[in-house]
């Protein structure tokens, strides 16, 4: 039976994500008509598109009588997700969806918010809204030059492989090639496999060639990336990291040559969207591994395997506050970054209205 999904989840890794508006953006026409593009690196029947990018765009020109608007690139459509920063500050793109994991250098401390998992997505969202409106988070995205619009989260993830069984936990990872980044490459490395940094694009591909042996992923990658295609096994109720923290955002420049009304339009449906991509990837996650029982042998995951993941997970955790304070001289900003993410463990679910207002 499934892993009730209403118990947090625990510590854990992978990354998550970030989402930028350039401050590279077009000006304002002279009636005063904003036009702005954005970039996803996933298909368009993602939840980050088809719950996000393209209802967002709307309500926000909706909500400025016409003055804003924004035409989306799903796909890469604009350039590849590891180029999204210097497509931001190049004004290749005015916004662009990419996670932290690509991004170590500008946003080191964001890479832990990969390594915490809740009962699902839409609580997921709301732990890291939270995070981005409290330091050091907000204080790294506002020097890397983002302002936050939306932070969210995907649900927990699992381990899909080929044709590699499962029929134990943490030993399914031993020894394998596994599709993991920034800290979830670390957790996978320190269960026993072996990361590999292949964008969420290439999964199809280097499972179906057998290049990799599996991927941590979410159950609603399996329709908006195929993955169905490629995975005979999985794991239900892992349930040990998440992809993190995902963050819709503009650039301080562009943000600070918004006048207050517009800014507003932002804050407000920010909180919204943050939750409505969330909430999404819930009913495709849902819908995923209903799909999935026919298709695959689905691994259950025990109590006691699940809490064997999590001892792994903390471990990484400490051994990464302190390689991040003897590398980069943070090792202070490090833990207070650890111990924000630890209070959020226990988060009960809360109307979107009565969630934090925007900091920024």
């Amino acid at each position: 039976m499934r892993t009730p999904r209403h118990l947090v989840t625990g510590l854990a890794g992978a990354l998550v994500a970030i989402v930028a508006l350039s401050g590279c953006s077009a000006d304002a026409g002279a009636d005063g008509a904003i036009e702005l593009t954005s970039n996803d690196w996933n298909p368009p029947a993602h939840p980050f598109n088809a719950d996000g990018w393209e209802p967002f765009a709307e309500d926000v020109a909706a909500a400025t009588d016409g003055a804003v608007t924004i035409t989306h690139y799903p796909s890469e459509g604009l350039g590849p997700v590891a180029d999204t920063l210097t497509m931001l500050e190049n004004g290749t793109t005015d916004m662009a969806s990419t996670v932290v994991a690509y991004h170590p250098a500008e946003l080191p401390l964001a890479q832990i918010s990969a390594a915490m998992a809740w009962e699902d997505a839409a609580l997921g969202a709301q732990a890291m809204w939270e995070l981005c409106q409290q330091d050091p988070f907000r204080s790294e995205l506002l020097a890397a030059g983002i302002v936050p619009i939306m932070c969210t989260s995907v649900s927990g993830y699992e381990l899909f492989t080929n044709d590699a069984e499962i029929d134990a936990v943490p030993d399914a990872f031993g020894g394998r090639l596994v599709r993991a980044t920034g800290i979830q490459g670390l957790i996978v490395d320190a269960l026993g496999a072996t990361p590999t940094s292949d964008s969420s694009t290439e999964i199809y591909l280097r499972m179906e060639q057998g290049s990799i042996d599996g991927t941590t992923a979410g159950w609603y990658t399996m329709p908006a990336l195929s993955l169905d295609e490629v995975t005979n096994h999985a794991t239900d109720g892992l349930d040990s990291w998440s992809a993190g923290l995902v963050v819709f955002g503009m650039s301080v420049e562009r943000w600070e040559s918004l006048d207050e009304d517009t800014r507003d339009v932002f804050r407000d449906l920010g909180r919204e969207y943050s939750l409505r991509v969330a909430q999404g990837i819930d009913v495709m996650d849902d819908e995923a591994f209903e799909a999935a029982q026919a298709e695959m042998a689905i691994y259950e995951v025990s109590d006691e395997e699940r809490e064997a993941v999590r001892a792994v997970v903390q471990t990484v955790i400490d051994e990464w506050v302190a390689t991040t304070g003897s590398t980069l001289g943070l090792e202070a900003e490090a833990q207070a970054a650890a111990d924000v993410l630890a209070s959020l463990v226990d988060i009960e679910p809360l109307p979107v209205d009565e969630w934090t207002p925007s900091t920024y």
